[in-house]
């Protein structure tokens, strides 16, 4: 008993360490990776993990993608290349293998929704300190936050969006349709993040949460009529929230103007255009993963996109990355990942379910979350927990509640 306590409390304490670090630098997140491979074979949790993965739909499809893009460094020119893009990939295998080998009871994953909320909300307020002690800017000009604050962590906009998007979601899904957060506690940490995800001015993300979060609530002041005046509430004080803020944070404020009158002038047209370029003339086998960035590159200068050339930007697009690096096979592979997730959405809907297909499916046409390791990371910690263990069905919580 005292081995099996003991066990259970390492366990606790190497997961609650993992969680903190997936905002951390990769270097620190992959550290208790490692940890958490060592952990895995020597407490022989690949049996546990073989039984929960060797009938996966979700985790096979992620293996599929895995080899279609790595028999597509056969023909890439670039090895070197190619090779650490597979490594940062790599991620979308390990991270589902490592996580289904612990044993996930209800009151562990409290502690992980927890402890990752608010670990992120420590985060946002390094992040708000650092920008406000270290970076001399105060609250009377809010044009540079959406500037530094990401530079606090060493990420961009976008990825530290990500997660911050999840802790808020993870908190208001918590505390309406759990019990892992009170509603004070729901509602003045949510408001906090809603409000630091403003100022980080990253679109996908502000968007996306904000059209989830007004659809929810709206659609249970429609469902539930004796708590409708406070879903009322709740629904008007977001699009209000969210308005103001589009006006009083300038960055934001221009990044929302710019879809409206200046789309045409995106630079994302631009590597849209290059990529389709390549897409048109490679479909079959693409280009080789190791080749996707110089042959961009290339065309850039073709179409003379000088800022294209002088950034060495990727695709910006899941889709386009698959096929340029591994052509029709990696665009099936990727259709697949998002057929099956669906499917599962439909078989086992939940409120987190819903968004994590909603936010990385709509992502996928905006950005490469593949090309970096954070998003990587993001999207297979997820995966794991939403859909390949399901921790969140609310109907296998209440049985295993019961059964303790």
């Amino acid at each position: 008993m005292r081995i099996r306590f003991s066990r259970d409390r390492f366990d606790d304490i190497l997961l609650s360490f993992f969680t903190i670090s997936l905002l951390a630098p990769i270097s620190i997140n992959s550290f208790f990776l490692v940890l958490i491979a060592i952990r895995w074979i020597v407490g022989k949790g690949y049996k546990r993990s073989y039984e929960r993965l060797k009938f996966n739909k979700l985790f096979i499809a992620f293996i599929i993608f895995y080899i279609v893009l790595l028999l597509s460094l056969i023909y890439s020119s670039d090895l070197s290349q190619g090779v650490r893009s597979l490594e940062t990939k790599l991620g979308i295998i390990l991270i589902p293998l490592f996580l289904t080998g612990f044993d996930f009871s209800y009151y562990r994953v409290v502690g992980f929704v927890r402890v990752y909320v608010y670990a992120v909300i420590l985060f946002c307020l390094f992040s708000l300190v650092s920008t406000l002690i270290v970076y001399k800017i105060d609250f009377s000009d809010l044009s540079y936050f959406s500037w530094v604050l990401p530079n606090t962590l060493g990420q961009s906009a976008g990825y530290y969006g990500i997660f911050v998007s999840f802790a808020l979601i993870f908190l208001v899904g918590g505390g309406i349709e759990h019990d892992y957060f009170g509603k004070a506690e729901s509602i003045l940490a949510g408001l906090f993040l809603y409000i630091f995800l403003a100022l980080l001015s990253s679109r996908m993300p502000i968007i996306l949460v904000t059209a989830y979060l007004v659809v929810f609530f709206g659609y249970r002041m429609i469902k539930f009529k004796k708590e409708r005046l406070r879903y009322l509430i709740i629904f008007g004080s977001i699009i209000i929230l969210f308005g103001t803020l589009s006006q009083v944070i300038p960055y934001l404020h221009s990044r929302m103007n710019f879809i409206f009158n200046s789309l045409s002038s995106d630079p994302r047209l631009e590597i849209f255009k290059a990529s389709y370029t390549l897409v048109k003339s490679d479909f079959l086998f693409g280009v080789g993963i190791g080749d996707v960035g110089a042959q961009l590159v290339e065309q850039y200068g073709i179409i003379g996109f000088e800022e294209g050339i002088r950034n060495g930007y990727n695709p910006h697009n899941l889709w386009f990355t698959a096929v340029l690096s591994a052509g029709v096979f990696g665009l099936l592979a990727l259709i697949g990942i998002f057929y099956i997730l669906a499917r599962q959405i439909l078989v086992s809907p939940s409120f987190f379910n819903y968004f994590f297909f909603i936010f990385f499916l709509a992502s996928s046409f905006t950005e490469s979350y593949f090309n970096r390791n954070k998003g990587v990371v993001a999207f297979s910690v997820f995966a794991t927990l939403i859909f390949i263990l399901n921790l969140f069905d609310t109907s296998k919580r209440i049985k295993e509640i019961n059964n303790v």
